[in-house]
């Protein structure tokens, strides 16, 4: 024998049209779990709508939604045309689960009615009690719906109605495990869907770990037939496969669904560029691999757009990276930043820079010029400056320990430079050779050496001449 559940059967103070495209419904909430099987409605015709279609729907934000669970019909042209209505109780074949807690919509249309043929349902639109839903409206057919709630659409009214039916016999649930989404190198989106609530809400969730067992779940939420379950998962470890599955629990037991498996992408990994050593060691620590090893090198050059790329080492977590370089300019600022890349990217150090020394200059000693007796002009090029100005002049003397040190002259690469030298002993043998100093040190040129010429008197040629 049927029972009554739900219900709103007052009086009611006037009417609502119901016919071709114009739906109305009424929303309500079991306060136990039961099996629908029928629905009375208090309602009249007008004119001779037709058939009368009445199917229960589940809801969408407090709107009926989706597919029919269940439904019937009744010939509304049988319907008397007198106020208030009759009642009218429509079977709902093998009906539906209805779940404790949970909305849902009684929907009626005449499909065939017009403004002149039109089933009106009684309704309470003064002082509505039905704490457990409202009146919905559609003018479209079903597509779009409006509560009269009071918010959304004034004013707050209920349709009249009974809602019938039997205990149901709970039984264990079914789930479905569906794929994972949102894979990330930490974290996870658990999906599945509840196929058959066993009549009742259950309480549905997840296992998941690297193994069987699990050794984590999920909390819970409470599902009916047809919804989904998603729960996000947080603090993985990336490149690490794990394994998951579906559960669903009602008063009958727990049901689980297959086990399905997801594999997190390793993270972009974490490089830290370290100051250069020496004047030609670049040098970093790999910090965060990602998840897997990863190629590592730098990037270098004069300037910040680097140009230059050192072959890469394969690091993990934790090691260090370095790299001599050569063919260095000297006296030169060099730019540089190390890098890592693994399969998800790859990721850059700070820039760094270093400065590389001056070079010891190189010199040549040219031949001396203009000798004379008691005079001659030493002669240099500056062949390379090392980097930077140099000081340039000449060490001479008798003989390859030389002894005196001219003054300096300021020169760069390819620049020569000169010394006149005075004072000297006529017919002798000077050594020389040009040195340049800059910061590294000083460079010499080869020796070389040159010899002042005699002095002839004017007695002394006389005398020749009269011999």
């Amino acid at each position: 024998m049927a029972t009554l559940y739900e219900y709103y059967n007052l009086p009611g103070n006037t009417f609502d049209s119901i016919r071709g495209n114009l739906w109305k419904g009424q929303t309500f909430t079991p306060s136990v779990g039961h099996r629908v099987t029928g629905i009375k409605i208090k309602a009249r015709r007008y004119g001779f709508p037709g058939t009368i279609t009445v199917s229960i729907k589940a809801t969408l934000d407090g709107h009926p939604t989706g597919p029919d669970l269940c439904s019937g019909t009744t010939n509304g042209d049988t319907l008397t045309d007198e106020s208030p209505g009759e009642w009218r109780e429509i079977s709902l074949g093998d009906g539906a689960i209805l779940s404790a807690g949970q909305k849902y919509a009684i929907v009626i249309r005449a499909l065939a009615g017009d403004g002149s043929n039109n089933l009106q349902w009684r309704l309470d639109s003064t002082s509505p009690t039905y704490v457990g839903g409202c009146k919905e409206f559609s003018s479209d057919g079903g597509i779009t719906w409006f509560s009269y709630d009071g918010i959304e659409q004034s004013p707050s009214s209920d349709e009249l109605f009974e809602e019938w039916g039997e205990p149901a016999v709970t039984t264990v649930p079914t789930i479905t495990t569906n794929p994972a989404s949102n894979i990330e190198p930490t974290t996870v989106t658990l999906n599945g869907i509840l196929d058959d609530d066993g009549g009742e809400a259950c309480d549905c969730g997840f296992e998941w770990g690297q193994d069987v067992p699990y050794g984590n779940t999920t909390p819970t939420e409470s599902k009916t037939t047809g919804q989904t379950v998603s729960q996000p998962i947080t603090g993985l470890q990336p490149k690490t496969t794990y394994r998951f599955r579906a559960f669903a629990t009602n008063s009958a037991g727990t049901s689980y669904g297959t086990i399905r498996t997801f594999t997190t992408p390793a993270r972009l990994p974490i490089t830290t560029t370290n100051p250069a050593t020496g004047t030609s060691t670049l040098n970093g620590t790999l910090d965060d691999d990602g998840g897997e090893a990863c190629d590592c090198g730098f990037e270098w050059g004069e300037t910040d757009a680097y140009g230059k790329t050192t072959p890469t080492q394969s690091r993990r977590t934790g090691q260090s990276v370095l790299q001599t370089i050569g063919e260095l300019l000297p006296d030169t600022t060099y730019h540089f930043r190390a890098f890592a890349t693994n399969s998800r990217g790859t990721d850059y150090g700070a820039d760094r820079s270093f400065t590389t020394p001056a070079a010891l200059p190189t010199v040549s000693t040219n031949p001396a010029t203009e000798l004379g007796a008691i005079a001659a002009t030493l002669n240099g090029t500056l062949d390379a400056d090392g980097g930077e100005v140099c000081q340039c002049g000449f060490e001479f003397g008798m003989d390859t320990g030389y002894g005196t040190i001219t003054a300096t002259e300021s020169k760069t690469t390819g620049q020569t430079f000169s010394e006149v030298l005075g004072g000297l002993e006529p017919c002798t043998t000077y050594h020389f050779r040009a040195f340049a100093t800059n910061s590294a040190g000083t460079g010499y040129g080869a020796d070389r050496a040159f010899t002042t010429v005699p002095v002839f008197s004017r007695a002394f040629a006389l005398s020749r001449e009269e011999l």
